[in-house]
């Protein structure tokens, strides 16, 4: 255990922190409604021409909201590896704001599907491999529901656009499963698109950057220059450092009241040099925006990508309004009710994956392949 003196110095580091952040938060939120995005030479990343939005919930009458999530089990084994994944849609069907019909695709609660790995790969290749049959799962459930139920918004839990993270190397041998999550990921854009259905993703711990980025490169150094009082200035030389340390919904939670969004900004500066945005086509890439919606009094603020195929500013205000409507419902917890379905009903555990291996050890005995890794067999913990 750490010292009481460790305890007291990390105390002081966080209310040091949090005290510099709400500062420079009251500062600038006693500015929001005076920035204009595009005369602070954001005319690239956005072409909405206020800082903050204020916002309506949806009233949910005739809505059908779909919500795909995952779940995913994995382990390695002496020579060969196993993963369980399954993914599931809850459609939620609203009339004159009242929840009528809840179904499911494929169902409630389908069996997983049992993925085995013979490749000789990395570690690293292995947590990607789980990673991207999870997102394939998603993706195909994604699409297959939306050839069989019409929808007026589809959410993803995540992102839509494909992650650096989950990017194999260019000599990896799972480059295979990436180049499916692409194409799975277009032909959901394409559904969307001619379907006219929101896509959207809502992250549920966001760590971007993105927002203060923007904020500290462009807005920060024009206010400085030219917009603000002594006072205001003063607070932000002050504690301009932070801005290399906060992330964007930190910086939002003391800027956004309930039902504020920020203005919705370009997912990428330069999508065709972006690391993952460069392996869709371009075409789709620069239709990616994110947003910040506070939809909850304790709790932050949700980052929230969408496909933009229409005006921007009608585009993010719907997409905000019935996130707000289905996040809304906890003080101290804002996320989409029918992602937090999805997620309940895809849900895997060890004992899924337990299950599955004595089954397959049932018919296979005492296969050398099938032995467990040396560090959970150690007889002293």
């Amino acid at each position: 255990m750490p010292s009481e003196d460790v305890l007291e110095l990390i105390a002081k580091n966080i209310l040091e922190f949090e005290w510099s952040l709400r500062e420079i938060g009251d500062a600038v939120r006693a500015l929001k409604q005076e920035i204009n995005p595009p005369k602070f030479g954001l005319e690239f990343e956005t072409s909405e021409d206020k800082f903050v939005y204020s916002i309506h919930p949806h009233n949910l009458d005739q809505l059908t909201a779909i919500g795909v999530d995952g779940g995913v089990v994995n382990r390695p084994y002496h020579s060969l590896d196993l993963i369980l994944v399954r993914a599931v849609a809850a459609i939620f069907n609203y009339r004159e704001g009242v929840l009528r019909k809840v179904q499911y695709y494929p169902e409630a609660m389908p069996e997983p599907s049992t993925i085995l790995l013979l490749d000789s790969l990395s570690y690293l290749d292995f947590g990607l491999s789980t990673s991207l049959e999870r997102q394939k799962a998603e993706l195909k459930t994604a699409n297959d529901v939306l050839k069989k139920y019409t929808a007026d918004v589809i959410f993803l839990d995540g992102s839509i656009a494909p992650q650096h993270s989950d990017k194999p190397s260019k000599n990896s041998k799972i480059q295979s499963r990436y180049a499916e999550v692409i194409k799975l990921l277009e032909e959901l854009y394409e559904q969307c698109e001619k379907n006219k259905i929101l896509l959207v993703g809502v992250v549920e711990d966001s760590r971007g950057t993105r927002f203060i980025d923007i904020f500290r490169r462009k807005i920060l150094e024009s206010l400085l220059k030219n917009h603000i009082d002594e006072g205001i200035r003063v607070t932000f030389n002050k504690s301009i450092k932070i801005f290399d340390k906060i992330r964007d919904t930190h910086f939002l939670h003391y800027i956004l009241d309930v039902g504020e969004r920020s203005y919705a900004f370009r997912y990428s500066d330069a999508p065709a040099k972006h690391p993952t945005l460069q392996d869709i086509h371009i075409d789709w890439a620069s239709k990616i925006f994110t947003l910040y919606l506070k939809p909850a009094m304790f709790d932050r603020p949700l980052r929230i990508e969408f496909l933009c195929t229409d005006k921007l500013t009608k585009t993010a205000n719907i997409v905000s309004s019935i996130v707000f409507a289905l996040s809304k419902h906890h003080d101290a917890y804002a996320f989409p009710t029918v992602l937090t379905e999805a997620d309940v009903r895809a849900k895997l555990s060890e004992d899924n994956l337990e299950f599955v291996h004595g089954q397959i050890m049932d018919r296979v005995g005492r296969a050398i392949s099938l032995f467990e890794l040396r560090r959970n067999l150690r007889p002293f913990r």
